[in-house]
């Protein structure tokens, strides 16, 4: 895999294709791996690069003891899409779509649309109503499970919350043994992930106000933390629009990877149409 050194830390990437540029970012846990089935969806439609992000694969870590924030994620972000070709159209998955929004905000500028998959904006929760502060409570109940195995050095227990959590009671245990073990490896970076997201304090109107073309998307079936998190966003973005995938759960990227390619093609083709009609 190539790799970018960005701020003296090292992202590795996975790229493909020509023409406009689509830039994904993967969920928690994932890797740049997550968007193999887009990858092949897409491949010959444009031009896409996957990075690992932080943790993941040959991707630098979290240095030493600085506490991680989707802050640090977007320095790498940024330089990927300076070395897009046509149009840079940023995706971003769960956390990946946390990334994804802090990019936008800090610099909307290198973009020309954002396509956000169920963003992990934990923090949303933290100080909204009762009901959003109950989800809130159940989200950090997956999270402390899975640091609460850490320390316990039994990584697996925590998992095995955090995977059934978010693709249904028993995923876990259908895994395939290579994906658990690599899971295990990952638990810390899921850990840093976490908090990254649920300790943010970017207000609501600092995440909304990026001007970028949005698309919104959710499975039918995923978990209410996602569902009310992406319709807080959605409401709160001017013009945005969102898609719901029947069906699906919160790893549609995996399991409706054909309905997920369309839909960010659909998209990008949308700005495209609207230049054309501003030229």
């Amino acid at each position: 895999m190539p790799n970018i050194e960005v701020d003296g830390g090292i992202t590795s990437y996975v790229e493909t294709g020509m023409g406009d540029t689509v830039i994904l970012l993967h969920s928690g846990g994932g890797g740049a791996a997550q968007w193999s089935k887009v990858f092949a969806e897409l491949g010959e439609r444009c031009r896409l690069i996957a990075p690992d992000l932080r943790g993941y694969g040959r991707s630098s870590s979290w240095a030493g003891c600085q506490l991680p924030t989707l802050s640090q994620e977007v320095a790498a972000v940024h330089a990927l899409a300076r070395r897009g070709t046509g149009n840079v159209h940023l995706v971003g998955h769960s956390y990946g779509g946390s990334v994804a929004l802090m990019a936008a905000r800090d610099c909307p500028g290198l973009y020309d649309s954002l396509t956000l998959i169920e963003p992990a904006n934990f923090h949303l929760l933290r100080n909204s109503t009762s009901s959003d502060q109950f989800l809130f409570r159940l989200i950090s109940n997956v999270a402390k499970r899975i640091t609460d195995s850490i320390a316990a050095k039994e990584p697996e227990t925590g998992l095995r919350a955090f995977v059934d959590y978010w693709s249904g009671t028993g995923t876990w245990n259908s895994l395939r043994d290579e994906i658990r073990e690599t899971l295990c490896t990952r638990a810390q970076v899921i850990a840093y992930n976490f908090f990254a997201t649920m300790c943010d304090k970017t207000p609501m109107e600092r995440l909304t106000r990026h001007g970028l073309p949005t698309l919104f998307i959710r499975g039918e079936n995923t978990t209410p933390v996602m569902a009310r998190i992406t319709e807080m966003l959605f409401e709160a973005t001017p013009g945005s629009r969102i898609q719901i995938i029947p069906d699906a759960g919160h790893m549609s990227t995996v399991t409706h990877a054909e309905n997920v390619s369309d839909l960010i093609m659909d998209h990008a083709a949308r700005m495209r149409a609207l230049a054309r009609v501003a030229a």
